[in-house]
């Protein structure tokens, strides 16, 4: 792997990365953060290019203090890959996740996700799986993600990374 863009939120907001280089297989995202929104948790989302219609489809299972669930949608506006903690909780509680994102420059097929994350504020917490996709074919060149009620807190941080499809330890993406 390779980082193409590393970002730390300074000032609340969402993150975005634009301008992204066609010339990886497949791309990752490793994010650290939380919400400024006034709860305990809050919905961890992404979309591409700014399309904010979509459709992108998305099933997210997880677990936490009170046991476990599965949510399925669709949303025209974004993709939801999960929770992070929000504003009341302690403010040194991030979440963490980590989000592939396959076949990236392809103009022909929806791009698939698949994300795993997580936290834990010892009195509330959550991990989880979410995978999804975006019906649309265009490449991706723009990566919007945050959380979606008030937008991440200072000191959240992101960071981009390409993956090629050569070969490593005999194993090669596909």
């Amino acid at each position: 792997m390779m980082v193409v863009l590393s970002q730390m939120v300074s000032v609340t907001g969402l993150t975005t990365f634009t301008n992204i280089p066609q010339n990886f297989t497949h791309l990752q995202i490793r994010y650290q953060g939380r919400s400024t929104n006034a709860t305990a948790t809050d919905t961890f989302f992404l979309r591409f290019n700014a399309d904010t219609t979509g459709p992108y489809y998305y099933t997210f299972s997880y677990n936490n203090y009170n046991g476990s669930s599965t949510t399925n949608s669709s949303n025209g506006g974004y993709m939801n890959l999960g929770l992070m903690p929000g504003a009341t909780v302690a403010s040194n509680f991030f979440g963490g996740a980590i989000v592939d994102i396959y076949n990236y420059t392809s103009t022909t097929k929806t791009k698939s996700i698949k994300a795993l994350w997580g936290f834990d504020t010892s009195s509330t917490g959550s991990t989880g799986h979410t995978t999804g996709y975006w019906t649309g074919t265009s490449a991706i060149t723009s990566i919007q993600f945050g959380t979606a009620s008030a937008g991440d807190a200072a000191n959240a941080v992101a960071t981009l990374y390409g993956i090629t499809s050569s070969s490593t330890y005999g194993v090669s993406a596909p």
